[in-house]
């Protein structure tokens, strides 16, 4: 360290240091107003300091990879939904696989996420849409990672994957993610026959006439009812809570905020079910939490216990397909599909904000539709 005589009779304390960053030497400086050897002794702490905190910063560039998800759990923990954060830590399980806890984040380029992102769709065979979250959360930490100043460039903005060719098998298994006219009949007249199933079954059957996700038909309360349609403007939180509990959160995503005009049928459901709670909150065990699609007991349905009895229906009369809530709302939008409704439309109707799974659907109906119309010109032509 050396000391520089200022015009203004102060003292400028010097000191050198490398870069690691550059290798090269920089310098770093203090003024005080005085040479003394306490002064200098000030000054040479305060530098050390400075000097020790640089380079500090610059050598987090050796944090692991376990550490910087650790750091950005944290943030992104309290930054979305419980259940999102959920789905995330699922994901981070088949990340880690291939980019262990202790690998240098500094060192993972685009070359390594390219070949591990290849791995999980070519290799492993997770679905595209599995791959697509990997990719997409890997993109989350080493973003954080750089805006941390861990690493100067995000890898994972050079890396692509290309979707791989439907199979035979793959075209025909979207056929299996709804139900037809005569199969949903075929359900429901199933849990209508089971003891205490009536309830399943409008909930089944609202749920193929609306598009709702399971979570939205079970938080819809009695205001969301305007008897031509209804107002979904939230989710239940069944992922982070017990159904009985009744925890309402907030929708899915911004386009899942909507108003789903009813049928008539859909209406007389809502009617059906609201007239019957009134009945049973004569009973000691009804607890009124003001939702509509209730147990006996006044607490939403359970999707487990739901879902369950949607398998056992399926068993029972023979449909081969793994039966969910969610079957049910790719049924609504092969019904639409069916009608003509025009895809921009059925998105808007069913809240969704990305087409892919719409689009598959419509495009797989669509295609039995056509087939339909050349069967029919042959059988007339013949």
């Amino acid at each position: 360290m050396w000391i520089e005589t200022l015009d203004n009779g102060k003292f400028k304390y010097v000191e050198r240091y490398i870069d690691p960053m550059t290798e090269k030497y920089k310098k770093i400086s203090i003024t005080m107003t005085s040479d003394s050897r306490v002064a200098w002794n000030k000054a040479q702490r305060e530098l050390n300091n400075r000097i020790d905190k640089k380079i500090k910063t610059i050598s987090q560039s050796d944090i692991t990879f376990g550490e910087i998800t650790t750091k950005w759990q944290h943030v992104y923990k309290n930054r979305v939904k419980p259940n999102t954060y959920l789905r995330s830590t699922l994901t981070l399980k088949i990340i880690k696989r291939y980019i262990p806890d202790d690998y240098i984040v500094r060192n993972i380029n685009s070359v390594f996420i390219q070949e591990t992102i290849e791995s999980i769709y070519y290799t492993e065979n997770y679905s595209f849409s599995s791959t697509k979250q990997c990719k997409t959360l890997l993109n989350s930490i080493l973003e954080f990672a750089k805006k941390k100043t861990i690493i100067a460039v995000n890898p994972v903005l050079e890396v692509e994957i290309k979707k791989k060719p439907k199979t035979f098998e793959q075209i025909e298994k979207i056929g299996n993610k709804y139900l037809e006219p005569d199969e949903l009949k075929t359900v429901l007249d199933c849990l209508r026959s089971f003891k205490s199933g009536r309830r399943n079954a409008n909930l089944t059957e609202f749920l193929s006439l609306t598009g709702l996700r399971f979570g939205e038909a079970v938080a819809l309360t009695y205001d969301n009812f305007k008897n031509d349609f209804i107002e979904v403007n939230g989710t239940l939180d069944y992922h982070t809570h017990k159904s009985s509990a009744g925890i309402k959160t907030t929708a899915k995503t911004g386009k899942a905020n909507r108003n789903v005009d009813l049928s008539d049928r859909a209406k007389e459901i809502i009617i059906e079910v609201i007239l019957e709670n009134k009945l049973l909150k004569k009973e000691e065990h009804f607890q009124e939490k003001n939702y509509i699609f209730v147990t006996k007991y006044g607490n939403p349905i359970d999707i487990a216990t739901y879902n369950t009895s949607l398998k056992i229906a399926a068993k029972k009369c023979g449909i081969e397909k793994n039966l969910t809530s969610h079957v049910l709302r790719h049924t609504h939008i092969s019904i639409l599909s069916e009608i003509g409704v025009p895809l921009k439309a059925i998105m808007d109707r069913v809240g969704h904000e990305r087409p892919e799974t719409t689009l598959g659907i419509y495009t797989h109906v669509t295609k039995k539709m056509q087939q339909g119309v050349m069967q029919k010109l042959n059988d007339y032509y013949n």
